[in-house]
């Protein structure tokens, strides 16, 4: 029986949608600079635009603003949907007024210019407190500011709301059924690990609610679920993943998140914590599913507790989702079609030439993110090929008979749904839409 309490409400309705920043007025991204430049020129100027660029990338879903000073002053970019866009400038005489804004703002020393600083900023807007992590870089025309919004979400999402497919999400949702082993996902940054670690999380606690022991160990922690412990890595160095994970498993847990396998201590804990009845997600630098095991290996992991321990291991990527505003079929001859794998009468689309005056996806041709996926389940043969040090080739061969596809065929599926355009696909998982040339005959 789940118990129902304050806190379980709370982590259901963060699962709802709701709209924190009625009360701000969201401008086009082409009316910014304008805005800035409409800004009085008094005391206060510098106060109104820093508030103007954080209130509009939180608008515009962005997940990093950059401030780059060059001669002509400071260049204004942000990041949405992965992709970095150039937004405004602001003028020579504005620029050390704004960065010395964000310094005040996130508790930096104002004249310290010439050593990397890093800080932190509370940011209210309608009824939601932003968090955003700042630092600071000295360049050759002065220095630059990164924020990156820690919540470039509301909300946390759902196992089905990040693009897995039926089969891949009812493959997922038995592995964390399980509450036993290691669960490692892989990819670059950015790519969407910690969401899908969030998202897996949500589903156990929905499912046990509170009766079983959730616990988190992040750095830094990226959205408060309010249900379950979050501890976040002190920046300071006092904790490490090692020391942190030795703590939790003192605190009689069920299941664990760990923000990353970094090191060899870490990965051997997450492992040996795998074997003694714990559910541990966790993610590694690997790339592929299946060179998650050669990873582990290449750490010092001994092949009996790689083999024993781990239960899946996930891939993932992020594309960009084409705007359904102004996305245009492509056409796309047969051979093409089946080189790609490709449903012969599926219709192909990719946004339209550039530059285009849309204001649902502000010309870009995309419009937010989904994930492509793939995921390895252990079994017996895997397992043989681990604990004899089979070679990468040996593991990817033997993972491809047992994946149910890889993250190029997830991806293709996308596409054939009209989701993204062949374009994104190889940005994402690599290779280029023409034929590989073939080599002379000798």
């Amino acid at each position: 029986m789940r118990l129902i309490t304050s806190e379980s409400r709370r982590c259901d309705a963060l699962l709802r949608k709701s709209d924190t920043t009625a009360t701000a007025e969201r401008i086009a991204l082409s009316q910014l600079p304008g805005a800035l430049a409409a800004i009085a020129d008094d005391e206060n100027r510098a106060v109104r635009a820093v508030d103007l660029l954080l209130t509009q990338a939180i608008l515009h879903r962005a997940s990093d603003v950059h401030l780059e000073a060059k001669r002509s002053g400071l260049v204004v970019k942000f990041r949405i949907d992965g992709t970095l866009l150039v937004v405004a400038q602001i003028e020579p005489a504005l620029t050390s007024l704004v960065l010395t804004r964000l310094k005040v703002l996130s508790r930096l020393v104002i004249y310290q210019k010439h050593t990397p600083q890093d800080g932190r900023i509370e940011y209210r807007l309608g009824d939601q407190t932003h968090q955003f992590r700042v630092a600071f870089m000295p360049t050759l025309h002065g220095e630059k500011a990164v924020i990156r919004l820690a919540e470039a979400l509301d909300r946390p999402l759902a196992l089905d709301e990040l693009g897995m497919s039926p089969e891949l999400l009812r493959r997922v949702r038995r592995l964390i059924a399980s509450r036993q082993g290691v669960v490692l996902l892989t990819g670059p940054s950015s790519s969407g690990k910690t969401t899908t670690m969030y998202a897996m999380i949500l589903a156990i606690y929905q499912d046990a609610g509170e009766t079983i022991n959730i616990a988190t160990l992040e750095d830094p922690v990226e959205m408060d679920l309010g249900c379950i412990s979050q501890t976040p890595i002190p920046t300071g160095g006092e904790m490490s993943y090692a020391d942190g994970l030795k703590s939790l498993l003192r605190q009689d847990p069920d299941v664990l998140m760990i923000g990353e396998a970094r090191d060899l201590e870490t990965a051997r804990i997450v492992v040996q914590a795998g074997l003694t009845g714990h559910l541990v997600i966790t993610t590694i630098h690997s790339g592929r599913a299946w060179s998650v095991y050669t990873r582990l290996l290449n750490m010092g992991i001994e092949p009996f507790l790689v083999a024993s321990s781990v239960q899946g291991t996930i891939a993932q990527r992020l594309v960009r989702r084409l705007c359904g505003e102004c996305k245009q079929a492509r056409p796309v001859d047969a051979q093409t079609r089946r080189r790609l794998g490709l449903d012969r009468d599926a219709p192909i689309f990719e946004p339209p030439a550039l530059p285009i005056a849309c204001a649902a996806c502000e010309g870009t041709g995309y419009r937010g993110r989904t994930g492509v996926f793939e995921l390895l389940e252990s079994n017996e043969d895997l397992q043989e090929l681990v604990l004899s040090k089979s070679s990468a080739r040996e593991l990817a061969e033997r993972a491809r008979l047992l994946m149910p596809g890889d993250l190029r065929a997830d991806a293709m599926r996308k596409v054939e749904a009209g989701i993204t355009s062949l374009a994104e696909v190889f940005r994402a998982t690599g290779g280029s839409i023409e034929p590989e040339p073939q080599e002379a005959d000798e």
